[in-house]
């Protein structure tokens, strides 16, 4: 049987290499202790941080779609200003009112 909390550090850890982000930078979008990242291996999807984590796969799932899985699209899109999302999204997503912005941009593309 698969253990969700598994699949779901392993998916989020994973998530914010692709995007870009480093350990200090997953630790404010997760709201979380450095010293939790570094020995991240379960996260309760049903956890503040959780909740958090599926938010910012899903922001990854919407970039990868709208990119066609261009990696470095992928890349610049996160370290470029965005008039819509109002900031440069990489940034943003650090603090919940700008992980909720950038979630929410990704939903005028479904």
């Amino acid at each position: 049987m698969v253990d969700r909390n598994v699949v779901l550090a392993k998916a989020v850890l994973n998530t914010a290499k692709k995007l870009g982000l480093c350990d200090a930078q997953l630790c404010k979008v997760l709201g979380v202790d450095y010293s939790m990242i570094q020995q991240l291996k379960t996260l309760d999807p049903s956890s503040e941080p959780g909740e958090r984590a599926l938010i910012l796969i899903q922001i990854f799932r919407s970039v990868y779609a709208l990119s066609g899985g261009n990696a470095e699209w992928i890349q610049r899109f996160m370290k470029s200003p965005n008039r819509m999302t109002g900031g440069i999204p990489i940034e943003q997503v650090q603090d919940e009112t700008g992980l909720i912005k950038v979630f929410e941009y990704f939903r005028y593309f479904e």
